[in-house]
């Protein structure tokens, strides 16, 4: 028989076993919830990460074959260097490939006004991935590809077009300028020209004997001015042997103080410069002259160039100190005449103060800064470099001085002969030397070129261009017509 109080105890432990076995399933169940929507949301995020690393290198590799299209569309710039500086209408567009990635480019002229200057819109793609980049540039055309200038011919509409082949000295916005300082026979161009966009100012030719051929011309005013303490100009038809003519915009040539106009065969601070064209005269000719494009030139291409060598704080220079931070610091040389044995090109990040700088013997260097460039020295004296060719191309976002300090006046910078010598040739050589400013001025002191030596200038600053002697020229300088930077 059974005993009633152990059946009720035993279902009291089958209760208590069902209630706690139940109590455990209610703890289990929400916590197994919530892990599983834990592990859902981290493979979520896991996903989307890895997504989201996949389309950012898709997108960062997109970017560089975006870029390669850019460098692509600049060489179909320079292939069309003929046509591309004049058209107002020139559009042209490309496409290549990279690997597995391809890109597609578009060069247009945004502004008719200023055809030089083109936009091209690179667009790069890699799989699902696309980025584009748009960059500013200009393009000019070279008119005389094997390096050798020609006398410019036209004038006007008609004029030659290129700054940095067919002008020994051009200005934009400011004057391009001819001063001397010598006290005996000068030659100022011969086989080359001079332009402005504003005005030409001629001072201070002194000589009996100043010759020189070529063409200057300005849009607007051309002026002669003399210093009370030297010579005037003297008159360049009777006392020389000159084939330089003369065009200017303006309604007449402006004679600066102590120049006097006479057309007399005597020596003396009495007579202006006369010039081969437009009858007895010799004043040169009144007519419209047109607007010549400024060429800009990229830095930042030049820059990252696989050829390039930088220079700042963080790369040392070849020979000197590079002296502060980047961008406004300075590549120093305080004494002597270092050269760069290899050639080669430098870009400064910042400025560039030398004292002294020679050229090394068949050497072609370029020395770009994006601040300023002094030069006080520039010197082709030793005997080892007879007959050999170099040549020596400066180009800074800033003044670009050769024989003159940065800060220094004119006048101060002329007086100095020796710390500031400029530059001089005292062998018989080939030098070809390129200044270019893209925002200020370009200002060249020329000492002194020894008989059969050839020297080869192109001058280009946005605001002012002056040649500057201070010696008697035997060999005048002539026009260099100089390859891209």
């Amino acid at each position: 028989m059974n005993d009633p109080s152990v059946e009720r105890a035993s279902r009291v432990r089958v209760v208590f076993q069902l209630d706690r076995k139940g109590s455990m399933l209610v703890v289990m169940v929400p916590l197994l919830l919530v892990l599983l929507v834990a592990t859902a949301a981290t493979m979520k995020y896991t996903m989307s990460a890895t997504r989201f690393a996949a389309q950012s290198s898709g997108r960062q590799k997109a970017f560089y074959v975006a870029n390669g299209g850019l460098e692509a569309a600049k060489t179909r710039l320079y292939f069309d260097r003929a046509t591309a500086p004049t058209s107002t209408t020139y559009t042209y567009s490309g496409t290549g490939g990279l690997g597995r990635a391809n890109y597609s480019y578009v060069i247009t002229t945004p502004d008719s006004t200023t055809p030089t200057h083109k936009t091209i819109t690179s667009t790069g793609n890699v799989a699902n991935s696309t980025a584009s980049v748009v960059e500013e540039v200009g393009v000019f055309a070279f008119s005389h590809p094997s390096g050798t200038p020609t006398l410019p011919t036209g004038f006007g509409s008609n004029s030659s077009t290129n700054p940095l082949c067919d002008w020994a000295i051009f200005a934009d916005t400011g004057t391009a300028a001819l001063t001397n300082v010598a006290t005996s026979a000068t030659a100022l161009l011969n086989n080359g020209g001079v332009h402005s966009n504003n005005t030409i100012t001629i001072s201070n030719v002194a000589g009996a004997a100043v010759s020189g051929s070529g063409r200057f011309e300005s849009v607007n005013a051309t002026s002669e001015q003399a210093s009370a303490t030297i010579l005037t100009p003297l008159n360049l038809t009777l006392l020389g042997n000159t084939s330089i003519n003369l065009y200017y915009g303006a309604s007449n040539l402006v004679f600066g103080p102590g120049v006097i106009d006479l057309h007399l065969p005597i020596l003396g601070p009495v007579a202006g410069i006369h010039f081969a064209n437009t009858g007895s005269n010799k004043h040169g000719q009144q007519m419209a002259v047109s607007s010549i494009a400024f060429p800009i030139l990229d830095f930042d291409m030049i820059e990252r160039r696989s050829t390039t060598t930088p220079v700042d704080a963080n790369h040392a220079p070849p020979f000197g100190a590079f002296v502060g931070a980047n961008d406004t610091g300075t590549w120093v040389v305080s004494s002597g005449l270092p050269s760069a044995p290899s050639g080669g090109t430098y870009f400064v990040r910042g400025n560039v103060q030398f004292s002294g700088f020679s050229l090394a013997q068949g050497t072609n260097t370029n020395i770009i800064a994006s601040g300023t460039i002094e030069i006080d020295q520039l010197s082709l004296i030793q005997s080892a470099l007879i007959g050999s060719t170099q040549s020596l191309r400066l180009a800074a976002k800033g003044n670009v001085y050769v024989g003159r300090q940065i800060g220094q006046t004119e006048s101060a910078a002329l007086l100095n002969l020796l710390s500031l010598a400029g530059l001089s040739v005292g062998v018989v050589t080939t030098n070809k030397i390129a200044a270019y400013s893209l925002n200020n001025d370009v200002w060249m002191k020329l000492a002194g070129i020894a008989t059969g030596a050839v020297t080869q200038l192109n001058l280009v600053g946005k605001q002012n261009a002056t040649l500057a002697t201070t010696a008697a020229i035997v060999s005048a300088p002539t026009t260099y017509c100089q390859p891209l930077y």
